[in-house]
């Protein structure tokens, strides 16, 4: 699997029961829907999957993250985050550990009207969804519209950070792949 959550630090398979919105494929037969409208459904999926493989080079997680990562320890303070981000023009801040692993993100939502003093380990959000190298774009970017997540750490199979993926990333990644005629 592709998805990781971290809970304080903690990585753990992204629970598919958490949101079966990403994983169409595993569910059930809905409710009214009759088998045969179902099987059908299923084949005109994989009909398009199999076009959209001819056209198009499946994208992976480290194909469009950002890198290197600004971070900041939990120890550090709010005013620390906030000149960070001000600096670099980010919104998000991996907060890691000395082994670079992650335990927790803030965002300049989270520090809104925050004392400058207030440590992060205070206003981090320490249940936090991440991406594995090579987890397919298409995922991500379903994950992240249908959570509201802006961010997502990228991480490797030793667990540490290695990128971040932001909306900013997908909508870049769209651009690029979009032929010039579209934009005509």
């Amino acid at each position: 699997m592709g998805l990781v959550i971290s809970r304080n630090g903690k990585i753990q398979d992204y629970p598919k029961a958490q949101n079966r919105a990403l994983y169409p494929h595993e569910k059930g037969e809905k409710e009214g829907q009759s088998p045969d409208k179902q099987k059908q459904a299923i084949r005109s999926y994989q009909e398009q999957k199999k076009q959209s493989l001819k056209h198009n080079k499946i994208l992976h997680a480290r194909d469009v993250c950002s890198t290197p990562v600004a971070t900041l320890k939990k120890e550090d303070r709010v005013e620390d985050a906030i000149e960070l981000m001000e600096k670099y023009e980010i919104h998000h801040v991996p907060i890691v550990d000395e082994d670079h692993k992650v335990l927790g993100m803030i965002s300049d939502r989270d520090l809104i009207q925050r004392r400058l003093s207030d440590r992060l380990e205070r206003h981090m959000s320490t249940n936090v969804v991440m991406a594995k190298e090579l987890t397919e774009v298409k995922l991500i970017a379903k994950m992240m519209i249908t959570n509201r997540i802006s961010a997502l750490p990228l991480i490797n199979d030793q667990d540490h950070l290695v990128g971040i993926i932001t909306k900013t990333d997908l909508l870049e990644c769209l651009v690029r792949s979009l032929p010039l005629e579209q934009y005509v």
